[in-house]
């Protein structure tokens, strides 16, 4: 068992994840349409795994396959904490508000949200402690850190870093619609044709 788990970690460190990364790093330009957005999740990504994993290493935890899948749960907060940070920004400034104003909006509506969603998600880790096998605590313990330097780097490195480099509203396509709305209301219309097929 543990001989196959080795196996197919690595087999996923050289085929999975690179995929998965460009898969995130395309949908991450064509929702955002922000070369700044899309790098700046991207180093919130890397700055929360590398985080957790030096932390862990500074606390004694060793890694075992089971555990070495927290940096791939990590990606998955980090980003959505981003998204729901930038989304908000890059609307304000398609309405006209500058830069700082933007940041600043969208730190208001974001900062409880997503504070609540990573606690909630560090403590539904932290919960593997109760499990028998350790290396499943260490993956709580790992996850959790991680999860919540996301939060950290989402609410204070992300704005940071969007306030120096140069970024624009994405621009509006000629009905008035970005492509996130676009999809939106292109779902919501087809909401009942799979109801329908039954």
């Amino acid at each position: 068992l543990n001989a196959a788990f080795s196996e197919a970690s690595f087999a996923d460190l050289s085929t999975l994840i690179p995929l998965m990364y460009g898969i995130i790093i395309v949908g991450l330009l064509v929702f955002l349409r922000s070369i700044a957005g899309t790098v700046v999740t991207l180093l919130v990504v890397g700055l929360s795994a590398g985080s957790a994993m030096g932390l862990a290493g500074w606390l004694g935890i060793e890694l075992s396959p089971p555990s070495a899948v927290a940096p791939t749960i990590i990606l998955t907060l980090a980003v959505a904490d981003s998204i729901h940070i930038l989304v908000t920004l890059l609307h304000a400034l398609g309405q006209g508000v500058d830069r700082r104003a933007a940041i600043v909006e969208s730190l208001r509506v974001n900062f409880t949200p997503v504070f609540l969603t990573s606690l909630t998600t560090a403590i539904g880790f932290l919960s593997l402690n109760f499990s028998d096998a350790p290396p499943f605590r260490d993956l709580g313990n790992i996850t959790a850190l991680g999860v919540m330097a996301a939060w950290l780097y989402s609410v204070t490195f992300l704005p940071a870093f969007l306030a120096v480099v140069p970024i624009r509203a994405p621009r509006r396509r000629q009905d008035g619609k970005n492509t996130m709305e676009w999809l939106a209301t292109f779902v919501l219309r087809r909401r009942r044709r799979g109801n329908s097929a039954r």
